[in-house]
């Protein structure tokens, strides 16, 4: 296995991983605490990320490592965009301060950095996967006439 595919590897795991943790937090004055994760969400494209980092463990795996730019560059993108409208939200809702004053005193609503790291993280270690010096392989390779193929050489 070469180094930048284990990298790809490496990288589309990670995307995968953070769908699956916190991206925000709810706990409340009276007791208990849910998260949110950005595959749970109904509204949100969750299951798109999980299919990127699929795409890329795939393309990874079969050592086409120029091709996951496109799935690392799609979804690099869509969180960013989820990012931005979360945040958005979060503000117009604490804007109000009617709303701000009622969710203080009972909700504490803010966004987990869990997830959106290790997604970060993920896409844009898949988008710079192709583009990394690392050819290398990582097997074990046996010095210069210690191998059968150089053997049979010697004997022609």
């Amino acid at each position: 296995m070469h180094k930048r595919q284990i990298f790809g590897l490496v990288s589309s795991i990670v995307l995968f991983l953070g769908a699956f943790f916190p991206i925000v937090q709810f706990s409340s004055t009276f007791g208990g605490s849910n998260s949110v994760s950005y595959f749970d969400v109904k509204d949100s494209y969750g299951k798109l990320i999980v299919l990127y980092a699929i795409v890329g463990i795939v393309l990874s795996a079969l050592r086409q490592e120029r091709w996951v730019i496109i799935p690392a560059g799609l979804a690099f993108l869509q969180l960013a965009y989820a990012l931005y409208d979360y945040n958005n939200q979060l503000h117009s809702v604490t804007d109000n301060s009617y709303l701000a004053a009622l969710l203080s005193s009972t909700v504490k609503l803010e966004l987990s950095p869990v997830g959106w790291v290790l997604m970060f993280a993920g896409a844009i270690g898949l988008a710079l996967t192709p583009y990394l010096p690392l050819n290398g392989s990582t097997g074990y390779k046996l010095p210069k006439g210690k191998s059968s193929s150089d053997d049979i050489d010697l004997f022609i």
